[in-house]
């Protein structure tokens, strides 16, 4: 997905203004419209999966059912120290609220373990995946995560429960691991007033941004609704979110048909992107099992700018990817005119010209006022 915040111009256009000396319509004047930049992040990589860097807006296509949108800038950040040019803090200023450009941004990764064992047939094979997956987590931890890294660790099973809030310190998170694949529930973070006051003050977090513990359990009997919990909190952090999803799929895993829930997912898929959250799915059946809900994990990752991990060798092969996948990224911002006054949903598609170069970004964005 791309940057969440959607920066209103200050035009307002009126649509089709009469002529001089000819008379007014009815409801000639009903259909304002607001012009508004909408910022997006972008991955580029090549075919090996490697981060392309040296691109420009002109090297972009963004479009909204069909129609091109003009692109008026694009900025590329890195998230790695030894990739900083020289010269690079004399670069032009950015948009409020984000980080130079070719200097290190922060990245945030949520690792959000979906505990279906009740559900499966074969309870042994997912717990035997599940404890592989944490011990190959807790490596990921200790060597891919850099100085300006912040991981959340979430579990789902009836509810959602914080194992740990967003945190730089790789021992807490490896125990959070732990805590949250052992269903040690006793370690869980009730986000309460204490939790939130505990909370260093000026850091990333999701306690502060959902419901206290009666409420959040109430608020989360679905991994839908507990998805969409997590987006809503995070999205007052700016930054491009990561969410890496341990899971054999939605409703029941052996059922392809009970896979995708419409009554659920539109708002969850919609809050994923108006948070700039993008989903990566590791699939918890093992490496070489094709998943009977691989499609629609596939549509969760691509439709909020993620990727599908359905085969692979080790759970440490996919979480490096991720890794790998956002070393950098561009902030495209491009113009859309959307209904005056209102507030709605709107979706679009990036793609790059080189056809050689791979693109991943959120699909959508909302516009218009909180009510």
């Amino acid at each position: 997905m791309a940057r969440g915040p959607i920066f209103s111009l200050v035009a307002t256009l009126l649509l089709a203004l009469p002529l001089a000396g000819q008379e007014e319509p009815a409801g000639q004047f009903e259909g304002r419209v607001d012009v508004i930049e909408v910022l997006v992040d972008v991955l580029a990589t090549d075919r090996r999966g490697r981060v392309v860097r040296g691109l420009g807006a002109d090297d972009f296509v963004v479009t909204e059912d069909g129609e091109p949108r003009e692109i008026t800038s694009s900025t590329f950040y890195t998230t790695r120290y030894e990739d900083i040019p020289a010269g690079a803090a004399e670069a032009p200023s950015p948009p409020e609220g984000f980080p130079p450009p070719d200097l290190p941004a922060s990245r945030y990764f949520v690792l959000f373990f979906h505990d279906q064992t009740i559900d499966v047939v074969d309870k042994a094979r997912l717990t035997s995946n599940r404890l592989r997956a944490a011990r190959e987590a807790r490596t990921w931890v200790e060597s891919e995560m850099g100085p300006a890294d912040w991981i959340a660790v979430v579990r789902f099973d009836f509810q959602l429960s914080v194992q740990l809030d967003f945190s730089q310190e790789r021992l807490a998170i490896q125990d959070a691991i732990d805590a949250a694949t052992l269903n040690r529930r006793t370690r869980a973070l009730t986000p309460s007033v204490r939790a939130r006051r505990e909370h260093p003050t000026g850091t990333p977090s999701l306690t502060r941004g959902l419901p206290h513990a009666a409420d959040l359990d109430r608020a989360s009997l679905r991994i839908e609704d507990a998805v969409k919990l997590v987006a809503d909190a995070a999205r007052p952090i700016i930054g491009r979110k990561n969410l890496v999803l341990f899971t054999l799929g939605f409703g029941r895993p052996e059922s392809p048909l009970g896979s995708v829930d419409e009554r659920y997912y539109p708002a969850m898929e919609a809050a994923l992107n108006a948070a700039n959250v993008a989903v990566y799915p590791i699939d918890m059946s093992g490496s070489g099992n094709q998943s009977p809900q691989n499609n629609f994990l596939s549509q969760l990752a691509d439709e909020t700018g993620g990727i599908y991990f359905s085969t692979f060798n080790r759970f440490l092969d996919p979480l490096r990817s991720i890794s790998r996948y956002n070393t950098g990224y561009y902030l495209l911002s491009f113009k859309s005119e959307v209904p005056a006054g209102e507030r709605g949903y709107r979706i679009f598609k990036v793609k790059a010209k080189d056809r050689k170069v791979r693109v991943k970004a959120r699909r959508g964005y909302t516009y218009g006022a909180e009510r």
